[in-house]
């Protein structure tokens, strides 16, 4: 059976959850997903692809499939690791499309989907290299892109959750906070939009995409010739606005020296945003990229609840303290 991929496009805080969580309510499509994701598991593509290097040669793949074994990804897919041990691949994105095809297979869907890893948009070299790869192997690949209104995007941003969120508060943190998501956001949709255009994909508006009467529906129907009408496929377990608790459709505006310049600099001059984001991306240390959050939550509970605590995730220990109550009546 053959299969093909849906990858979700979009910069930071605009929405890509939401649409990858549309998208795998079809019955048509695989997608990894879980609450401690907020739904779609999101792989870190580009930072696995870097992170493990050369898998060409058997013990290198070997030592990463020890290793990749406990990653959320995996343990989403449904299968044994046993099956990958025969495998042979040049790097982590050929392992990755290998394990999304036979993890659709096995549940008998034509599609699987995940979100693109937003740091592609700002590595063209890796990105070149994953898009040959993708059109080689597959006939039939489709691109979907959501994009978000600037002031809401950055509103969105600064009011995140996560250990950074009283940082992007702060007085002396705002302004710089501000200055890096607008960076990003026309960074990015300057390629997203070519992928798209190139690759001949569809581009949603967010404030479409949520809005009443889901009226991208018949464009995602037409652009997949899935059921997405079906009111079967209409049920979203997953909460809106996903990471964070905070509506910034309440605030008020962003009336700030910053966002004024970042907006006019980096609309004017894309490639100093694509240059910036290069720069913060680099000063960035680099990390392990296997998430264990599904391992934790089944063997080490209390560790996971206390790192997500650390890193103010708000949102997900709510979720897990309903799950858990649910859990609890049920018994």
């Amino acid at each position: 059976m053959k299969v093909n991929p849906i990858f979700t496009l979009g910069a930071a805080r605009n929405g890509t959850t939401f649409l990858a969580n549309r998208l795998i309510n079809l019955a048509e499509v695989f997608g990894a997903h879980h609450v401690l994701h907020h739904g779609s598991y999101e792989q870190k593509l580009l930072a696995n692809f870097k992170y493990w290097g050369d898998l060409s040669e058997p013990n290198d793949y070997l030592r990463f499939l020890h290793q990749f074994q406990i990653d959320d990804g995996f343990i989403l897919s449904g299968l044994d690791i046993s099956e990958f041990y025969g495998l042979r691949v040049k790097d982590f994105f050929e392992f990755y499309f290998e394990l999304s095809d036979r993890a659709a297979q096995k549940t008998g869907k034509p599609y699987w989907t995940t979100k693109l890893d937003t740091l592609l948009y700002t590595d063209l070299k890796a990105t070149s290299y994953f898009l040959e790869l993708v059109l080689d192997r597959y006939d039939n690949p489709k691109f979907i892109g959501v994009k978000r209104d600037l002031e809401a995007c950055i509103l969105s941003y600064l009011n995140m959750e996560g250990r950074r969120f009283a940082a992007r508060q702060s007085w002396y943190l705002k302004d710089p906070a501000i200055v890096i998501g607008v960076a990003r956001y026309f960074a990015q949709y300057v390629w997203i939009e070519r992928i798209l255009k190139d690759q001949e994909g569809i581009l949603l508006r967010f404030e479409e995409l949520v809005a009443e009467g889901n009226p991208c529906d018949k464009v995602i129907d037409a652009y997949l010739e899935t059921g997405v009408g079906n009111e079967a496929t209409q049920k979203n377990i997953y909460q809106r606005n996903t990471s964070f608790l905070r509506d910034p459709s309440n605030k008020k505006g962003i009336s700030r020296w910053s966002y004024r310049m970042a907006r006019f600099g980096f609309s004017t001059f894309p490639f100093l945003g694509r240059w910036f984001c290069w720069v913060y991306e680099r000063l960035k240390s680099s990390s392990y990229p296997v998430n264990t959050r599904l391992f934790k939550y089944k063997y080490y509970p209390d560790l996971l609840k206390a790192e997500l605590k650390k890193r103010n995730a708000v949102a997900l220990i709510k979720l897990l303290d309903i799950e858990e109550s649910q859990l609890k009546n049920d018994q």
